[in-house]
């Protein structure tokens, strides 16, 4: 990387005309770039309300995901997961692409053609368990993406527990370094929830309708990894 209009270093040829104007800054000197250390876990609400099919909420989130996993994989390492609850205590996760894992094609369009959308969504347990396995991790810079239609209903207490332990997880990750954004895939008709979306993340809460989504992950994406 070459820094030119410096006061100091080699002399730089397309700006040696400077010195007719009584101006020092003709030179030039090289910096090293230091390569982007950071990873990034996308966690996937694959609960029943995601839907099959093309149009479906779960199209959307999985197009966004092959999306951020072609364009991104190669500056960050990457982790998806799709998370879903049969009840309270049985909490499925399936790992769609691991960290180091290499694919012939893309694993989040094969997730979605070749699997389904389930029951329930825990999702403070699932925040959880991508936070514990990002501090895991060695790299710097740390990101978990989670990408949701709604709010938890796999608990006992119902809503208000679900919204109360999401975001005490958020907070937890926050304050153990770990960015947190959430993407909640909005309906038209369900202000209300979205609301109560925002409110359990707090800040970095993006609500968005299902065909902006892609270009919603792009720009998040983007600011991580070349701020």
């Amino acid at each position: 990387l070459s820094l030119r209009g410096q006061n100091k270093g080699k002399i730089d040829a397309a700006s040696v005309y400077k010195l007719a104007m009584n101006r020092m800054d003709f030179f030039k000197r090289t910096q090293r770039s230091e390569p982007f250390e950071g990873c990034v876990y996308l966690l996937l609400d694959n609960s029943g309300s995601m839907g099959n099919g093309r149009m479906s909420k779960r199209n959307y989130c999985c197009g966004a995901a092959a999306v951020i996993e072609y364009a991104f994989s190669e500056h960050v390492l990457l982790k998806e997961t799709a998370f879903t609850a049969y009840t309270d205590y049985m909490v499925e996760h399936t790992v769609i692409k691991d960290w180091h894992e290499h694919v012939s094609s893309n694993a989040a369009w094969n997730f979605y053609e070749k699997d389904s959308c389930a029951s329930c969504n825990k999702d403070g347990y699932s925040i959880r368990v991508a936070t514990k396995e990002l501090l895991a991790r060695v790299e710097k810079n740390k990101l978990l993406i989670v990408i949701s239609d709604g709010l938890p209903s796999a608990y006992p207490g119902g809503r208000e527990d679900g919204i109360e332990d999401v975001h005490a997880a958020v907070r937890e990750a926050r304050k153990a370094g770990i960015q947190v954004i959430a993407i909640y895939i909005q309906d038209d008709d369900n202000r209300r929830e979205a609301e109560e979306f925002r409110q359990m993340y707090e800040t970095n809460c993006i609500t968005t309708q299902p065909e902006q989504i892609e270009a919603e992950l792009v720009h998040i994406l983007k600011r991580f990894c070349f701020r």
